[in-house]
């Protein structure tokens, strides 16, 4: 909930600055050979489809029959007026069960040892029978009497109003000082000082365009902040992140109704007595896992980088986990383990965002095994987990696209999977079109000017980072700003600035640099290729970051549509690239040496590179 305030703001085109954030911040863990020690592999995903229509997947858990109950809104399905939300129950193999309506979405689900289903979500909280009857549906426990929670909100909105504007004002008046002392200084100046007139200048310039951009950032937050509608405020709290079953209880997990984090009520099976046992819980990006192994509570610190045990009290029992980089028992990137699920076997399976591993550990946090990757993009995300014990299936939810990834055994997995076969395919009919150095089109590049609201647009910040493509058949990948290898434009520059103090005001690294900053090694791979274009996305350190379109409109040139997560999901209009070389990294290396052009006309290496690379598709 620390986050609210920035996820208010995002129509400023702060969403440009945060998508960058989840990349760098923290930075994601790898384990040294995390493929080949890996037991599981993915070979398919399940799409999920309510009357033909593909919809919104909220969350998941497996249920008692081993099938996927997948929690689904039903915003935009023609016909489904009398329902908000649905549960969608698919086999592993990804076959449609049934289908269980209901009054609200569904956020958040779990199963009692007796086989009765209990769904949060919306601000309601259900019990379920087996066969999907609706037998309790009541208000979520932190609703209590709205009126009274609307007046609190908005209490509450304005005292984090000013306290952000403050802080904001406060760097504002600094610039202006700067400013001020600039302008009394070229006043008293010789005139005949060209040299510092000329640097007072630049450096008035660059001020200036830093107020501007404060200033507007003060007045949207202002804005952002103005007392929300009864609508809008109920909606922020009636989220809820995650559900819980015991023997004896049911755990929910709340958002806050008066500032930040999270509080986990316990209800009985009836879902009444409802009580606080543990209040003012942080969880990063909106997300707050819990879980129960029959007995106590089970909460997924993701900002602590561990699994705290609790008993139904809310009492502390024991917690165990750290943060590592490269380290099998570790948890990386920025707030990890995202989701937990206990097992019938005792065992306490984890779940990371942006990176995608599953870990097997022990009740007392033996680390036990690693069991694969599966394919979510960067960024703090809900991942839930299953884990199918007859079959030795995993499961593991993709936020961005609404799927749910199916893990099976190695020796149970194909030899090429049907996600693999539609991206060899796509390397070999596309992939070998695109290897060589590509520059955008300087006409397509967007405006480089402020925009109204002060803020770079999206497509202009993509192109900074992303203007000067080098694609090599191995999967490299060298990108940097438009004809600039080492310079930094000034307009990154203020960029970087305001996403440091962005960085700095939710408490993370204040080292932060932007995409377009300097030249960026990452990879990239081919998903598919259909009626002409090429989907491929790219990797910063393993870890899943932007994806492409690309359209060729002749050999030469194409026109490139990045996308964060799903073509869907577009990051601004598309941009047009020519090509300036077919060598793999354009006129000049890193070393500096003049590279020769690709003689692998038949791809072999980036068949092969297509082929050993984990899946990034949604085929099935």
């Amino acid at each position: 909930m620390r986050m609210r305030w920035l996820t208010q703001t995002v129509r400023l085109g702060v969403l440009s600055l945060s998508l960058a954030a989840s990349a760098v911040v923290g930075g994601p863990s790898y384990v040294d050979g995390a493929e080949s020690t890996a037991t599981h592999k993915q070979v398919r995903t399940i799409v999920p489809e309510y009357q033909g229509v593909r919809v919104h997947l909220n969350t998941f858990c497996l249920g008692p029959d081993q099938n996927l109950y997948l929690c689904c809104s039903t915003n935009g399905v023609a016909g489904a007026s009398n329902t908000a939300g649905v549960v969608l129950v698919y086999t592993g193999e990804g076959e449609l069960v049934r289908e269980i309506p209901l009054s609200f979405s569904p956020q958040a689900i779990n199963f009692s040892s007796q086989g009765a289903m209990f769904l949060a979500g919306s601000g309601k909280v259900a019990r379920l029978s087996s066969e999907g009857v609706v037998e309790i549906e009541k208000d979520a426990p932190n609703i209590g009497n709205k009126e009274e929670m609307l007046e609190q909100l908005t209490k509450s909105a304005e005292e984090q109003r000013k306290t952000i504007t403050a802080s904001y004002t406060d760097q504002l008046e600094k610039i202006k000082t700067q400013i001020e002392a600039i302008e009394a200084e070229t006043e008293k100046a010789d005139p005949d000082d060209k040299k510092g007139a000329s640097r007072r200048e630049r450096r008035l310039r660059m001020l200036t365009q830093q107020r501007d951009q404060w200033q507007t950032i003060v007045d949207q937050i202002g804005q952002s902040f103005a007392a929300p509608s009864s609508e809008i405020a109920l909606q922020q709290v009636m989220r809820s992140t995650g559900i819980a079953v015991s023997n004896q209880d049911v755990f929910v997990s709340l958002p806050n109704t008066v500032g930040y984090g999270y509080s986990i009520y316990r209800m009985n099976h009836d879902l009444e007595e409802g009580k606080v046992v543990k209040g003012n819980v942080g969880g990063c990006c909106g997300q707050l896992d819990i879980q129960s192994d029959g007995e106590n509570l089970l909460i997924a610190e993701n900002t602590s980088f561990t699994v705290g045990i609790y008993d139904r009290d809310g009492k502390k029992l024991t917690s165990w986990g750290k943060r590592g980089r490269a380290e099998p028992d570790g948890f990386g990137s920025c707030c990890n383990p995202m989701n937990v699920r206990c097992c019938p076997n005792g065992e306490i399976l984890t779940a990371e965002s942006s990176i995608g591993d599953i870990k097997r550990f022990s009740k007392s946090g033996e680390f036990l095994g690693f069991v694969g990757r599966a394919t979510v993009a960067g960024g703090c995300k809900h991942v839930a987990i299953g884990w199918d014990n007859q079959r030795d299936w995993h499961y593991m939810m993709h936020q961005d696209k609404s799927t749910v990834a199916v893990l099976v055994p190695k020796d149970q997995a194909p030899e090429e999977t049907d996600e693999e076969r539609l991206s060899r395919i796509a390397m070999d009919e596309f992939g070998s079109k695109l290897v060589g150095t590509w520059e955008v089109v300087p006409a397509e590049k967007g405006n480089r000017e402020a925009t109204a609201d002060g803020v770079y647009a999206q497509y202009d910040f993509i192109s900074q980072g992303y203007g000067h493509l080098e694609f090599a058949a191995d999967g490299s990948l060298i990108h940097r700003a438009f004809s600039s290898p080492k310079a930094q434009p000034a307009s990154d520059g203020v960029i970087g600035a305001i996403l440091g103090s962005v960085v700095d005001a939710i408490g993370g690294d204040s080292s932060i640099t932007i995409a377009g900053a300097a030249q960026s090694h990452s990879t990239w791979k081919a998903v598919k290729g259909q009626q002409g274009e090429l989907e491929l996305v790219t990797y910063d350190d393993d870890v899943e970051y932007y994806g492409a379109t690309v359209k060729w409109i002749s050999d030469g040139e194409i026109e490139v549509k990045w996308f964060m997560g799903s073509p869907e999901q577009s990051l601004g209009n598309p941009a047009r690239y020519r090509l300036v070389s077919k060598s793999a990294c354009g006129q000049e290396c890193d070393s500096g040496k003049k590279t020769q052009p690709s003689t692998d006309t038949n791809d072999e290496k980036a068949n092969t590179g297509a082929i050993q690379q984990t899946s990034r598709g949604e085929g099935q």
